[in-house]
């Protein structure tokens, strides 16, 4: 229905949309933006790459401390007369630290460890010992690396010279020492 205005026969007319809009971005605008946004999202992407680098490195530790616990009580709860049976032990493990016992398997591991005992020691129990050693204590010391088998081998032997010339360790490798005492009576 057509509203008349007075006694005009024109209808109302309502003013044109206008379509020409203020709110879009120019090229320039962009460009601006997206420079903006890449330079702050470069350090966001640094801080996040070592993130990660050190969550790994975290949880290779947790791993390598796991495997030397648990060669330890491995040591510990065998049989003391054949403790010499663990003397100077390589043992390959994968990325879960589950050892690998099969030759093919070994080339898949992520870890090796060796276990090395050390002389009787301890404390002299009686006059009848001089030396000082004690039949019933062995220190043991196991060395845990990261990497591929051969890897890993090699920075185990790093580690084995660094310890016999009394130099630190190798970043990659974990150690662990602990005496081991026989409580089993003598018969």
């Amino acid at each position: 229905m057509t509203r008349w205005r007075g006694h005009s026969p024109e209808p109302m007319i309502t003013p044109k949309a206008n379509f020409k809009t203020d709110g879009g971005a120019t090229l320039v605008e962009l460009v601006v933006t997206v420079g903006i946004l890449v330079t702050m999202m470069v350090p966001v992407l640094g801080l996040l790459s070592s993130a990660v680098d050190t969550s790994g490195k975290a949880a290779s530790m947790t791993i390598s401390a796991r495997i030397a616990s648990r060669l330890v009580g491995e040591v510990q709860q065998g049989d003391w007369s054949s403790i010499q049976n663990w003397s100077n032990r390589e043992v390959f493990l994968d990325y879960q630290g589950q050892e690998l016992k099969d030759v093919g398997e070994q080339a898949n591991a992520v870890y090796a460890a060796r276990v090395q005992l050390g002389p009787q020691t301890g404390v002299v129990l009686g006059t009848n010992n001089p030396a000082g050693a004690n039949p019933s204590q062995r220190r043991v010391v196991v060395l845990v690396a990261s990497g591929s088998p051969l890897q890993a081998k090699e920075l185990l032997d790093q580690a084995q010279a660094a310890l016999d010339a009394g130099k630190p360790l190798p970043r990659d490798v974990r150690i662990s020492r602990t005496l081991l005492v026989n409580l089993e009576k003598a018969l």
